[in-house]
């Protein structure tokens, strides 16, 4: 037992005994996991069959009691969730039925291996294994649809931007303690932030543990196991900052809090961190309207420009190859591209240089070749190393599920935000599927909170700019009745 999980099973128990009500207590539920999973906080609760069991596994576990209650007394599921959802359900259990009669006779980096031990040569394919965690897997799976049905059902937009709005203020706590890890290692040597972390959120397995120098930038973690993690975390909150200020439930400082993002993901020392800045870039650039909108913010947009003026600068010297000094991130880029071919002729020997970014790789190519020896079905869930988001769940699922899968999720972010809000949902999955998430993408319980927020429409005006903008349309009506009876 974990000091972590002992205070987030007394702050689940606290909203339990606090809550006013099955919807109050669900609210809090649901804000809590969200918290916690979007910040990518995996501290470790108990070690099942290798599966390693986090503590908001049990906050889940307990969401997912008070879900099933909630949808008996208002089983109002919208038809097109129900019918979906019920479909990735049948095609999941379908495709264990398969590979358990047919099981999958090749080899490939299971669940127990790495991708990483793969290319170091300390580890080899195997076959799988259909087992406790193939059942884990499809329980957590089963407990995302059924969350997904009930928030689409019980929560409002309010909700979800109330709700964001707690999550984003933990985020911020988040993203303090990393310019803290920032200043102590860069400035002091010192890894007492990665001393804190590991005391308040301990884990099982963590890739840091120490200063770990990469080129000429010193890695992050924050309160996460390794630096990839907190570049995901930092990237999620980017979007979130985008799309709470784009609904109007921004707040006065938020646009240092996103430069201070923007910072620790350029010197996280995680290649991830790249990624993460042009998907949230992509976002923001959706928005641009509703961004340039406020009079008031001009500030504000006028930094969001330079700072996404530099990310694309970045980028460009990034995918040109340009090498400036001892540059982390152009180092990284170019040793992917040297290494590109070997790794997808499947040559591993001959892979030199450094070993990083090219992992997940490496796990796409192989994912993607199993996936076309059973395109239907896959190979069983849960049974590959999940490195590599969308490849990975066709390699243990199949085209058939993927495809159903987004669907539901694209269904979930219409019925919440309309047609345009649930497609830029479907891209905005698409794009963490292939580039940034691995592990759990099929069952991460931020997408049911993200699903929520992508309203396409503009923010709530105030009294005083609804004033303003309702005259000159009164003026117009004036004119114009003024030109009939002339007319007449």
């Amino acid at each position: 037992m974990t000091i972590s999980f002992i205070y987030t099973a007394a702050i689940t128990l606290a909203i339990i005994c606090f809550s006013r009500g099955v919807k109050d207590l669900f609210f809090g539920l649901f804000t809590l996991l969200a918290a916690l999973e979007v910040n990518r906080i995996t501290s470790s609760a108990a070690l099942i069959a290798s599966q390693e069991i986090g503590c908001s596994d049990i906050v889940l576990a307990v969401l997912f009691i008070y879900s099933i209650m909630l949808l008996i007394q208002k089983a109002r599921i919208k038809k097109s969730l129900l019918a979906i959802g019920m479909i990735v359900f049948t095609l999941a259990s379908i495709s264990l039925v398969v590979n358990l009669l047919f099981p999958y006779e090749g080899l490939i980096v299971t669940s127990n291996g790495s991708w990483d031990g793969l290319l170091f040569g300390t580890s080899s394919p195997q076959h799988v294994e259909i087992g406790i965690r193939t059942l884990l897997v499809l329980t957590r799976l089963t407990i995302f649809i059924v969350v997904i049905w009930c928030a689409a059902s019980v929560l409002t937009r309010n909700d979800y931007l109330k709700a964001s709005s707690y999550v984003l203020a933990f985020s911020k706590a988040h993203i303090a303690f990393g310019a803290f890890e920032l200043l102590t290692k860069s400035v002091f040597g010192s890894s007492v932030a990665v001393d804190i972390s590991s005391t308040l959120f301990p884990s099982f397995s963590s890739a840091v543990t120490d200063i770990v120098v990469r080129g000429e930038i010193t890695s992050l973690q924050g309160f996460t196991r390794e630096p990839s993690h907190f570049a995901m975390a930092l990237s999620i909150s980017l979007v979130m900052l985008v799309l709470l200020n784009c609904a109007g439930r921004g707040r006065r400082f938020d646009i240092f809090w996103g430069f201070v993002a923007f910072l620790l993901l350029a010197l996280s020392g995680a290649f991830t961190a790249i990624v993460g800045i042009a998907i949230a870039a992509i976002i923001a650039f959706r928005y641009r309207r509703i961004l340039l909108a406020g009079i008031d913010k001009r500030i504000r947009i006028v930094i969001y420009i330079l700072v996404f003026a530099l990310m694309f600068l970045a980028l460009s010297v990034l995918t040109g190859g340009v090498r400036i000094g001892n540059i982390y991130y152009v180092d990284k880029m170019a040793n992917v591209v040297e290494n590109i071919d070997a790794i997808i002729g499947r040559r591993y020997s001959n892979v030199s240089g450094s070993y990083d970014a090219l992992p997940r790789i490496l796990s796409m190519v192989e994912c993607i070749r199993v996936f076309f020896e059973r395109p239907l079905f896959g190979i069983g869930p849960g049974v590959v190393n999940p490195f590599s988001g969308i490849s990975a769940i066709l390699s243990q699922y199949g085209v058939l599920f993927t495809v159903a899968w987004f669907l539901l999720l694209v269904a979930y972010g219409r019925s919440l935000c309309g047609q345009s809000g649930g497609r830029l949902f479907g891209l905005f999955m698409f794009l963490n599927g292939l580039l940034l998430y691995g592990g759990g993408y099929e069952y991460t319980f931020t997408w049911v909170l993200l699903g929520g927020l992508f309203m396409t429409g503009e923010p709530s005006l105030s009294r005083e700019k609804l004033e303003v903008a309702i005259v000159p349309d009164i003026s117009r009506c004036r004119l114009q009745r003024t030109r009939n009876t002339r007319s007449s």
